[in-house]
């Protein structure tokens, strides 16, 4: 209930601060929901993963840096708004609430470019590929894209769509 409640408030700043909305096409909080428990099953909102890469992957989402700098570059201004800093850190992403936001802003953001290349609407697959493989995951067969949407189907629950 907490964490509900906190992100509720943190996007009730947002949109009094004339922040942007980062639009999704689906339930947020069950694409979320169902990206955590497929990222992080055991649910350590603490966990660092892929150890063995360069950029290892942070919190209950599991953001790398590289996803964590796209959200700085799209949201700017917005962080400053939203969160009173001038930019998200790796470490923030141990935190529920500015992970979900800057999975939102992430997954809007590249979301639209999808719809713009496809002319199809962005769904909680389309969104999970793109979570997974990054800005063009939804279209790249090497990212295992269709794995990783079986493993989020299988752990929450979620219909194949």
């Amino acid at each position: 209930f907490m964490k509900t409640t906190i992100l509720i408030l943190s996007m009730a700043c947002a949109l009094s601060a004339n922040a942007k909305t980062y639009d999704l096409h689906v339930d947020k909080d069950k694409l979320f929901d169902a990206l955590e428990r497929a990222e992080n099953p055991e649910g350590n909102p603490n966990k660092v993963g892929d150890l063995k890469l360069a950029n290892h992957a942070y919190g209950l989402l599991q953001i790398r840096l590289p996803y964590l700098k796209d959200v700085q570059k799209i949201a700017g201004a917005d962080v400053m708004r939203v969160w009173g800093k001038k930019k998200l850190t790796i470490s923030d992403m141990t935190d529920q609430a500015k992970a979900r936001w800057a999975a939102q802003v992430y997954l809007s953001h590249y979301g639209s470019l999808y719809e713009k290349q496809t002319g199809k609407v962005a769904t909680m697959r389309v969104y999970a590929r793109i979570h997974n493989g990054g800005p063009k995951g939804w279209h790249y067969k090497n990212t295992n894209a269709a794995r990783y949407w079986a493993r989020v189907v299988r752990l929450s629950g979620l219909e194949e769509t």
